[in-house]
């Protein structure tokens, strides 16, 4: 009986470890926050920040331009008087009110009063409603007054102005463009297999159907700008939630805090 010689084989002993899986991407680098730079209320620039300026940079809450406050100023001192107004009126209400309750006690002194007029108490509830509306048109007089000095509450890099000394701005009309300096995003056209690699937040997971917590997926940054290559650390943020009709990619959004 011949022999059935066993296959040779090659025995090599394999060991679990894990392994980093890089994915690439290419985008552009656009800013996270883009804010035009609109006045809440009109009057003539009087002052102007010199950063105000295309390139230039402006810290959070400093003063980017001023408008001439001297007519809002007039406005909140009148709106001062309407309220000592109301107040004087408020006062009188509540002495009158105290007379008629001694007249009505040495008229009537083994009963009470039958109607709230007696006590002028609608009179009382009248001026203090009076001087409330008083002391909100002092409110919005000081808000108007605060919102002659026009600021950004970020960081921010002036893209354009159009926008001088003298000149007569109107409340809601823009007169410059910036984009804060906070972090950027980078939008990366990414093929859907690439995804089961890394967690994106808020997304359930791809690869299982199973959604769990998203732990963040750091991206590291790389571009070279005059002559020399710069490395920033960011992160994924999201994805834009829809896959590209022509190329059947889904972009995702590396955003680079404090870039």
């Amino acid at each position: 009986v011949p022999e059935k010689p066993a296959p040779l084989v090659e025995v090599q002993p394999v060991q679990v470890r894990d392994v980093q899986v890089v994915v690439k991407g290419f985008g552009t680098v656009t800013p996270k926050v883009e804010v035009q730079i609109v006045p809440q209320v009109s009057g003539k620039v009087v002052w102007m920040n010199p950063n105000l300026t295309a390139g230039g940079f402006i810290r959070a809450y400093e003063e980017i331009f001023r408008i001439e406050p001297r007519d809002y100023e007039l406005a909140v001192q009148q709106a001062q008087a309407l309220v000592a107004d109301a107040q004087v009126k408020l006062d009188l209400e509540k002495a009158e009110a105290e007379v008629a309750v001694r007249e009505w006690k040495q008229l009537h002194p083994d009963s009470e009063p039958t109607s709230p007029l007696v006590l002028r108490e609608p009179q009382i509830r009248k001026a203090e409603a009076a001087l409330e509306s008083a002391r909100a048109q002092l409110s919005v007089a000081k808000l108007s007054l605060e919102r002659t000095r026009v600021s950004l509450p970020i960081d921010v890099r002036i893209v354009s102005e159009s926008v001088d000394l003298g000149q007569y701005v109107i409340a809601g009309q823009p007169v410059g463009q910036a984009y804060g300096m906070d972090a950027v995003e980078i939008r990366l056209p990414l093929e859907d297999k690439e995804l089961a690699w890394f967690d994106i937040p808020g997304e359930p997971a791809l690869a299982d159907g199973n959604a769990g917590p998203a732990e963040r997926t750091m991206a590291e940054v790389t571009a070279e700008f005059a002559g020399a290559v710069h490395t920033w650390t960011g992160y994924v943020a999201r994805t834009v939630g829809q896959v590209d009709k022509v190329s059947r990619m889904v972009t995702v959004v590396v955003e680079v805090p404090n870039p």
